[in-house]
């Protein structure tokens, strides 16, 4: 039939959910991702097991009987050369596939081990965070990896092995040994200096401690410090006890053997430092000559290079001691204990101070993350804005999150750090939302919405923080708020994608995906994606852990445990949304068994913007949608349509993606193993030929009727890529209808 006119919609756009929505945008985009070489939407995607090979398994092998996974993350060093995936989970008794009535009782931070089924532990005493707690918070600073769950113990991770954060406590003072109260037989006493004797290089006048002089007073005392493999250096001990003695007489027979009159002080019961420790720093006075009335200053004397020898041996004279001993704030305890994220900035180690103190920001001394001064620290709580809920390093800015804020931390070490408001009425809960878009910004997810910071306040240019989820308002009020700080989002250079998964309509887990695609800048949604917590690896992968796991056993033994899925899955063009079991009878003398069998892939549904084709008061008679995409074999399509915003659609018919006017492509089966259309092999045709897809037109007929506004969609869980679309239609002059009138009733 021939219409007046035939608008086409090119460059297909994402969702846009308002009622005077943009004409190519989509109202509805489920499952879908951007074709790089057509940029039009393409459903080719799913997810697969991180475990290679698990269709061909009978059971998970090594992750078997997992429940849901806790955390996800990916952390590289020496420029990718070295990689681990690390991830929490806790698993069921593999005998009676029950869990612990304790949720806490296994839960373990392992780390998984290339591409072979078995994984290391890290930490075998982990928690499970509330629903409206941030579940573990991972960040690297030098060659370790910080680890934080706030009601755990915090912990550095060196790709080896896993110790506490921070100096929890001090050290212990040594015990320096006593004088023999007559000075007449050193040898044979208890506990007791030792003399200097003679040696080849004069030793006895170049070292020694007290003075030579008959008849003084000699009294020192001594601390320690605990040095750890980055160089960060404990709190000094306490003050050890005296050791006192008086220089003796050359007549003293016990001094006929040597010259100097000066001793080596034995030091036992030095120390050992805490798990990563490989040093000790041994301080000491000057001679106290006027006993306590002289003040206690304190001198490096030396350092014992070791973390397993508790005895030491000091002769060192009191010109040869070395500089002032570091100040009482200069190294303090660890200050916040139950910290929960962290973020390097300026190579320092930024921590909030917990749940007990959640409005405290302390930094750590440069490249030394075990140590902290006492007077470096910020305090917001003086300003509106909430507690502090995270942190996130932005170029040469650090982004401190609030529940209604954003504070700016800027400087360094040596001109001091300031923090200061960024934005007012604008925080977030889900700290694991937010993630750096390069050449974009910063994105985060907040109960009001999406958010991108962007810009800088370096050399004159502003800094920006702008709502970029305006068009998707009816999803992000479906957003479970009491859960949100459970959302997790990153994003992918290889995708060019940020994802976003969080609970929706009060779902107890993650149950809904948000995706902004870079290459149109614009939302698409995904379902049926398990994903509870989400991580990017170096090239550009999704990964994430499963949100439920296992968790029943199934009925026989050797089943497993049901649902199917547990462990690692990654985002990825394979067609198939997972897994499940499949119950096997018992045939004769063969027991019952279940095997894995994909599921398939998810449902992908496209509905496009309702049009009023520029005059909403006129009736229009939709007659022909074309849909032009690229063919996909002999896949069917569901094609429907809708008029006047109506709560129900239209039907229009199944088509084919295959070119209408010519012979059918060949293409592969997959199910089948074979290529249809195919002519038979012979020796002249040794390999069928999967052809290059074409792009072509599907023509869809619409049933002749009045409309105001028209849409159209379709749904479909076989491959398809939609470049754009065109309708044809007539508008009759009709007008609608006057409001209806008063009712009777």
């Amino acid at each position: 039939m021939q219409t007046d006119n035939k608008p086409q919609y090119k460059e297909i756009l994402g969702i846009d959910e308002g009622l005077q929505p943009i004409e190519n945008s989509s109202f509805k985009l489920v499952n879908w991702t951007v074709d790089v070489k057509s940029k039009g939407w393409d459903n080719r995607i799913g997810y697969e097991s991180l475990i290679p090979s698990v269709e061909k398994r009978s059971n998970w092998a090594g992750f078997q009987n997992g429940g849901p996974v806790n955390s996800v993350y990916f952390w590289n060093t020496h420029q990718g050369a070295k990689s681990w995936l690390l991830y929490e989970q806790a698993f069921a008794d593999i005998v009676t596939k029950t869990f612990p009535a304790d949720a806490n009782a296994n839960m373990k931070l392992h780390y998984w081990k290339g591409n072979t089924l078995q994984n290391a532990v890290v930490d075998n005493q982990r928690s499970v965070q509330a629903n409206d707690e941030l579940y573990t918070h991972y960040n690297p600073i030098g060659k370790n990896l910080v680890i934080l769950s706030g009601n755990g113990r915090p912990l550095k991770f060196d790709g080896v092995k896993a110790v506490t954060l921070g100096f929890l406590e001090a050290p212990n003072p040594p015990i320096p040994w006593g004088v023999n109260g007559d000075g007449l037989n050193f040898a044979i006493a208890d506990q007791t200096v030792i003399p200097i004797t003679p040696h080849s290089f004069n030793m006895d006048k170049s070292y020694g401690v007290g003075s030579a002089t008959a008849f003084d007073e000699n009294r020192y005392r001594y601390k320690v410090s605990f040095i750890m493999d980055n160089g960060s250096e404990s709190p000094l001990s306490s003050a050890s006890i005296h050791t006192y003695w008086e220089t003796f007489s050359n007549a003293a027979p016990a001094y006929a053997i040597f010259n100097d009159r000066r001793v080596a002080i034995y030091l036992e019961n030095v120390p050992l430092g805490p798990d990563g420790c490989i040093a000790r720093k041994i301080y000491r006075t000057k001679n106290l000559t006027d006993g306590d009335t002289i003040e206690e200053i304190y001198y490096y004397c030396d350092t014992i290079t070791n973390n397993n020898e508790t005895n030491y041996v000091d002769y060192t004279k009191d010109t040869r001691l070395g500089s002032v001993a570091p100040d009482d704030d200069a190294s303090i305890l660890f200050p916040a204990p139950s910290t929960r994220f962290s973020a390097t900035f300026k190579n320092c180690l930024f921590l909030d101070g917990g749940q007990a103190d959640p409005t405290r920001i302390y930094y750590s001394q440069p490249l030394k993350p075990d140590q902290f001064r006492a007077l470096d620290f910020f305090d917001v709580g003086s300003r509106s804005g909430g507690d502090i809920t995270g942190l996130f390093t932005y170029y040469n800015n650090l982004l401190v999150f609030r529940e209604n804020a954003i504070d700016l931390v800027r400087g360094d070490v040596l001109t001091g750090f300031t923090i200061s408001p960024f934005v007012q009425g604008i925080g977030t809960r889900a700290l694991h939302s937010v993630a750096l878009i390069p050449e974009a910004g910063v994105i985060f997810l907040s109960p009001d919405g999406v958010f991108l910071i962007a810009g800088g306040l370096d050399g004159g240019s502003e800094m920006t923080c702008t709502k970029i989820s305006g068009p998707i308002v009816n999803t992000i009020s479906r957003i479970s708020k009491s859960m949100i700080a459970k959302a997790s989002g990153a994003y992918s250079e290889k995708w060019r994608e940020y994802h976003v998964y969080f609970s929706a309509d009060g779902s107890p887990v993650n149950n809904l995906g948000l995706v902004f695609h870079m290459e149109k800048k614009s939302w698409s949604v995904r379902e049926g994606f398990p994903v509870g917590c989400l991580t990017v690896d170096a090239r550009g992968e999704l990964i994430f852990g499963h949100n439920v796991g296992q968790t029943v056993g199934a009925p026989f033994p050797t089943a497993g445990m049901v649902p199917a899925e547990t462990g690692l899955f990654f985002i990825s063009r394979c067609r198939n949304a997972g897994h499940t079991f499949i119950y096997n009878p018992a045939v004769g003398n063969t027991p019952a068994f279940y095997t894995i069998q994909e599921k398939g892939p998810p449902v992908s549904t496209w509905i496009g913007a309702n049009l009023n084709f520029g005059i909403g008061q006129i009736k229009k008679h939709v007659k022909q949608v074309y849909l032009n995409c690229f063919t996909e074999g002999s896949n069917t399509y569901n094609v429907f349509y809708n008029k006047d915003w109506d709560y129900n659609y239209t039907q229009s018919n199944f088509g084919l993606a295959q070119r209408p006017e010519y012979v059918e492509q060949n293409f592969y089966n997959a199910s089948t193993g074979k290529f249809v259309y195919s002519p038979p092999l012979n020796v002249n045709q040794i390999v069928a030929k999967w052809e290059i897809p074409f792009y072509t037109q599907l023509k869809f007929p619409v049933a002749n009727m009045a409309a105001s506004t028209f849409s159209v969609g379709i749904q479909t869980s076989n491959d398809f890529i939609l470049i754009d679309y065109s309708l044809e239609f007539n508008a009759s002059g009709t007008e609608t209808k006057a409001a209806r009138p008063k009712s009777a009733y």
